[in-house]
């Protein structure tokens, strides 16, 4: 595998700033920072990630060859950990480390305060993962910070043209902004074992699947009312604040002999659900949902998918009518019929499962994607 050079013709150094670094937290934003750590350091990049850790320790540990620094915060305010040391730890890399790059990973405030307030002799790249909505509640504070952030970047990473034309944060900022999705490893396209397949199937019959975390903004309730007349099974993956609710619901509409939550799951067995299921949905209501990077996990199991509408990466991933079906968020009925239609329509259900895998390796896998945030590094 060819590894990337500086012009002094040494191993490319890249530091990854952002809010947080499995294992320690885990979520799409988290999964994606790891990927492409993993996916670059397989090419021969040095690559070091600073991040807030969860305690009030300042950590450094070694993750897979991977030099992470998990700096302690001193509070939470709305999911946003406080760090006041972040930008002097950060201050501390930059003067011990010749880096070529800085790859900031937005939205984090303290990442982002970091970034502007310490001088970098390195390129600055940033990934937009998704709007600032938290910012609505010290809009007058943290804006300009954001916005200046924004104008010291060199280049800008979208996920998806659907977030690139709805993100007013970057309406100036066009010129510099370039789409390049997230991805999945390159192995996650090889099955897993048959047996384990096969034992999920006897176990949960032909299901649709969900995985995810379990917060309101997954939409997963409308989901529960969409099945409730069908004759589907639904497994359901992933903890959160909602999991008694939504269990609660399935009680109250008597399916629950037909829908299964399994947890919180670990990637190798999470594979296995996704390989095992027979459709694969995120009812998503909020423009939250990003990218949905789960989607390009069951598309590049051969699963044809559901998505909402969303203005966001969820349907720059799931084309209608060529690799799934797209549905109005919150659309009960919508959802019903899309559901219906995919369960009961093999013919179909195969076509969509196909075509879903063949944009997943040609668009989505690691082995693109990664060449092409290379080349925005190398430029």
């Amino acid at each position: 595998m060819k590894k990337l050079f500086n012009k002094e013709n040494s191993p490319m150094k890249v530091l990854m700033v952002g809010k947080f670094y499995p294992p320690e937290y885990v979520g799409g934003i988290e999964f994606s920072m790891y990927d492409l750590a993993m996916g670059l350091t397989k090419r021969g990049v040095e690559v070091d990630v600073i991040v807030t850790s969860n305690s009030d320790r300042t950590v450094t540990e070694d993750v897979e060859g991977v030099t992470v620094h998990r700096v302690r915060r001193v509070a939470k305010i709305s999911e946003q950990p406080i760090s006041i040391t972040y930008p002097f730890v950060m201050r501390k890399l930059l003067r011990q480390n010749n880096y070529d790059v800085v790859h900031l990973h937005f939205p984090y405030p303290g990442a982002e305060l970091s970034c502007l307030f310490n001088r970098l002799r390195a390129k600055l790249v940033v990934t937009y993962h998704m709007d600032a909505t938290f910012v609505m509640m010290a809009k007058q504070l943290y804006k300009p910070f954001m916005y200046a952030c924004l104008r010291k970047a060199d280049r800008i990473l979208v996920s998806s043209d659907n977030l690139l034309k709805g993100a007013e944060h970057l309406n100036n900022y066009h010129d510099k902004s370039l789409v390049v999705p997230l991805f999945v490893k390159d192995d996650w396209f090889d099955p897993p074992s048959r047996k384990a397949v096969e034992d999920l199937k006897i176990k949960y019959g032909s299901y649709l699947f969900y995985a995810g975390r379990l917060y309101k903004t997954k939409g997963v309730n409308f989901l529960i009312q969409a099945v409730r007349n069908l004759d589907c099974n639904v497994v359901i993956a992933g903890a959160g604040p909602e999991l008694g609710a939504w269990k609660s619901l399935v009680e109250e509409l008597g399916i629950e002999d037909r829908v299964f939550f399994v947890g919180s799951l670990e990637k190798a067995r999470l594979k296995e659900f996704f390989y095992a299921a027979e459709v694969f949905c995120l009812p998503s209501i909020s423009r939250e949902e990003s990218f949905g990077l789960v989607l390009i996990e069951a598309m590049a199991a051969g699963v044809p998918v559901i998505a909402t509408e969303l203005g966001t990466g969820t349907t720059y991933i799931n084309k209608h009518e060529k690799t799934g079906l797209v549905v109005k968020p919150g659309d009960v009925d919508m959802l019903e019929n899309a559901v219906k239609r995919l369960t009961s329509d093999k013919e179909f259900r195969e076509r969509m499962g196909k075509a879903s895998k063949e944009r997943a390796e040609k668009v989505f896998s690691e082995r693109v994607v990664v060449k092409r945030i290379m080349d925005v590094y190398r430029s």
